[in-house]
């Protein structure tokens, strides 16, 4: 059985840094944006299908997004536990998920939304640097620790970009947090907090012998 929990929060809050960690423990990092890129970078199907929205400035609608998140599903070990990250940012793309859950029979263990003020998540934006091959993050210019590639800065983190984000994140979160109490499912923590409390917290959901 696939189990699998969702990453909601404002860019910058500290998810894929949570994500980072729990790949130790062999969790799987889900990340909606480094798929984007890595079928654009390598022209396939569905990266074409992507790739005229994302050239006229649109919004990729919701079934071509999924449609690249369950071609992932496909392709991953039938008992893997994957981290959702970017994914779903609508209340659609969310029920789009809850019908591959029932028809797969995986398990939702958690959503878990983190919690940050735009200041601050403008801060940690405008010093984050990238793995392009793995999608590593880093508050430091350097080296992956992953495979050695030069880390770097995103081109579209500048705080005018970055500040029409978290606003965009904004727009649909509300419905996400309803969606995911409905279903019993939904927590915050306290993403000002240091990552090592946070990673403590999330253990005792993601890691308990249950699961």
């Amino acid at each position: 059985m696939i189990r699998y929990v969702i990453f909601l929060g404002k860019p910058g809050s500290g998810k894929g840094t949570q994500a980072q960690y729990f790949s130790r423990f062999g969790w799987i990092h889900l990340s909606t944006g480094e798929l984007f890129r890595r079928h654009l970078q390598e022209k396939t199907v569905l990266g074409s299908k992507v790739e005229q929205f994302v050239k006229r400035g649109d919004l990729v609608p919701d079934d071509v997004t999924f449609s690249l998140v369950e071609d992932f599903l496909t392709k991953v070990e039938p008992d893997s536990r994957i981290i959702f990250d970017g994914f779903p940012r609508s209340e659609n793309q969310a029920q789009l998920l809850e019908y591959w859950t029932e028809k797969t029979g995986a398990l939702l263990v958690a959503a878990v939304e983190f919690f940050l003020p735009d200041d601050e998540a403008v801060r940690r934006l405008l010093n984050r640097y990238y793995c392009p091959s793995c999608g590593y993050v880093s508050n430091e210019p350097g080296l992956c620790p992953n495979d050695g590639s030069s880390l770097v800065k995103r081109t579209d983190d500048s705080e005018e970009v970055i500040r029409k984000r978290l606003a965009d994140y904004e727009s649909y979160a509300p419905q996400l947090r309803t969606f995911y109490r409905r279903k019993g499912k939904y927590l915050a923590v306290d993403a000002t907090k240091k990552p090592s409390q946070i990673s403590k917290f999330l253990e005792s959901v993601m890691l308990r012998n249950d699961l």
